[in-house]
């Protein structure tokens, strides 16, 4: 840099003016091109050392530089660019591979990998903005790096999954995260977004998010505006299929909103006092992610609560004389109860089984498991799981927060079981006075959001099959495979067997069939 300096001062003073832009090119030739790539190759204080160091001034001194040969950012002949661009990609998914060695092992949370791998993303898109001017080559550079490890498969000791179901966890905790402005808020879902693009499995994204969302809105601990900011984005990112059952579930809660003003008008008008506050959402089960295990057949409720909810479906049915309410979903709503212990009043919200446990033991009368499975009138799974987190003490650390409200009589250690005697724990004791209850767990009847996401994928392949072939008629397999992979590719990139297993699901289900004559040649039935 000093000697091209010196030189171009002694052109300025020496000579005309004219010959400056020549002996530039000169000097690049002698000076620069044969030493540069020696440079950039440096293992000590080349591209990669520099890159690895985040010597900030220094990599843009070398872009610099590299700008001044010849040709040097022409895409036809950036041989130099090509090499810097390589080397980029290789330290970009070297540390990106570091990130996800360090989640599978245990030393990163899934919050925490998420969140390293935004700032990494944020440190290169950065060093590409300022360092090197927005080269398109080092932003595809940048782009191959990415792609390279956050679509890879995690597994830790515990689990599998991939940051495509992890990242809408750390939505979650941003839109949950009460301090931030509205311009922090943005700042974080542009970031997000960002990483969003690279994901391979965006209908796994979809799926986790949509399930997020669920838990959001039945809990009521979320903004609708910041909502409707994220979905518009990924709307934007993608398609309006793609956000069409999270836009419909924001749509139920605010209508089911509206419902509830109406309902209270109502029961003014007609001079009605319900003795406990009711709040009823009425979903759409085909949009929100409510699995068989949640829907319970039956459940006796107390005349209280059912005299209020009867109301309720009296009013709707007036309301709408063309719709009909199905059942309660019992296990996604909540109760809440007042409780008196020795040590004062506690306000107890828990779901709507758990809250029935608690009110039929708060008579003072110990039960059976067995009992409770009577009283209630649902299976001996749906109790143990319910009353279980009820009994052991599920303390927060430095939150003073506990669950042991209950308490096994025979004081039996481990599981549960049909026999065990369950009754109010009177010593239970909390420093707060409103207290949210651990939800209960069905091992293995959830399913999976992995499992959903397939689902889901199965039914995209199969409408992107139908679509190609209505139109085409008839089409050759290798053809129709690679009609359809390019066709869903913006949702997810399926496998070749998975687009086969479709075809010929789908031509035993006599939409489709093989030619008589050519077996690859593959026929619309209509």
């Amino acid at each position: 840099e000093q000697r091209l300096a010196q030189e171009s001062r002694r052109a300025a003073q020496c000579l005309h003016s004219s010959t400056a832009e020549p002996l530039q090119k000169v000097l690049d030739e002698v000076i620069l091109k044969p030493h540069f790539p020696e440079l950039l190759m440096d293992e000590d204080c080349g591209f990669e050392a520099l890159l690895v160091a985040s010597k900030d001034k220094d990599l843009r001194r070398m872009f610099a530089l590299c700008k001044r040969v010849e040709r040097g950012l022409e895409k036809d002949a950036c041989v130099l660019l090509a090499k810097m661009a390589s080397v980029f990609t290789k330290v970009i998914g070297r540390e990106g591979a570091n990130l996800n060695e360090a989640f599978c092992t245990g030393e990163k949370d899934p919050l925490a990998y998420a969140k390293a791998v935004i700032g990494l993303h944020e440190k290169y898109t950065g060093m590409v903005s300022t360092q090197f001017e927005k080269s398109p080559v080092l932003l595809s550079a940048l782009t191959q790096g990415f792609a390279a490890f956050v679509n890879a498969t995690l597994k830790n000791q515990e689990y599998k999954t991939s940051l495509a179901e992890i990242l809408p966890k750390y939505f979650d905790d941003v839109i949950k995260n009460e301090r931030f402005s509205q311009d922090q808020f943005a700042a974080k879902l542009e970031s997000v977004m960002s990483v969003f693009s690279f994901l391979s499995d965006k209908q796994l994204f979809g799926e986790a998010y949509r399930r997020q969302l669920c838990k959001r809105l039945l809990a009521r601990t979320t903004d609708q505006d910041h909502e409707k900011d994220i979905l518009t984005k990924l709307k934007m990112a993608t398609d309006s299929l793609y956000v069409h059952k999270m836009v419909t579930m924001l749509g139920d809660m605010q209508q089911s909103t509206q419902l509830q003003a109406d309902f209270a008008n109502d029961c003014r008008t007609r001079e009605v006092v319900l003795e406990l506050d009711l709040s009823v959402l009425v979903l759409n089960p085909v949009f929100w992610p409510i699995s068989k295990a949640d829907k319970l057949d039956t459940l006796n409720l107390p005349p209280l609560l059912s005299e209020a909810y009867e109301r309720f479906r009296n009013f709707y049915c007036r309301k709408f004389p063309g719709r009909k309410l199905m059942k309660l979903v019992h296990s996604v709503g909540t109760l809440t109860l007042v409780i008196s212990f020795p040590s004062g009043q506690k306000e107890l919200t828990m779901t709507t089984v758990q809250g029935l446990v608690v009110e039929q033991l708060s008579h003072g009368t110990p039960m059976s498991i067995t009992d409770l499975v009577k009283a209630l009138d649902v299976p001996i799974e749906t109790v143990l799981s319910s009353v279980t987190p009820l009994t052991s003490n599920q303390c927060r650390p430095n939150s003073g927060m506990r669950s042991d409200i209950l308490r096994r009589v025979n004081e039996a250690k481990g599981k549960l079981t049909p026999a065990d005697v369950i009754s109010i724990n009177s010593s239970f004791s909390c420093r707060m006075r409103k207290l949210p209850l651990p939800r209960a767990v069905v091992e293995g009847a959830q399913q999976t959001t992995q499992d959903s996401a397939r689902e889901q994928k199965i039914f995209l392949l199969e409408a992107a099959i139908v679509r190609i072939m209505k139109a085409r008629k008839s089409l050759e397999l290798n053809s129709l495979q690679a009609d359809v992979v390019q066709q869903v590719s913006s949702r997810f990139v399926p496998d070749i067997r998975m687009v086969k297993e479709r075809v010929e699901d789908l031509i035993q289900r006599d939409f489709l069939k093989r030619h008589e004559g050519k077996a690859s040649l593959i026929v619309y039935m209509a």
